[in-house]
């Protein structure tokens, strides 16, 4: 993957990140997000980038669908 499109990637994830934590995207939304973006990753050699890009998200334990929370 360019450099280029892994800095977007980080931006535009971290944008989504950032409106999920504040309430202004659901959690399904967000994880909608990341799926596609792992799908679209996964073709290359890119482990130790999805590694790093998915480290700086924290999701509390209320985020998943059919437990307490949200």
């Amino acid at each position: 993957m360019k450099g280029r499109k892994a800095r977007f990637a980080t931006r535009h994830l971290g944008v989504s990140y950032e409106a999920y934590c504040r309430g202004r995207l659901s959690f399904a939304e967000f994880d909608a997000r990341v799926r596609g973006w792992l799908a679209h990753a996964a073709h290359g050699d890119s482990w130790g980038l999805r590694e790093h890009l998915l480290g700086a998200f924290v999701l509390r334990p209320g985020d998943f669908p059919g437990k307490s929370g949200r």
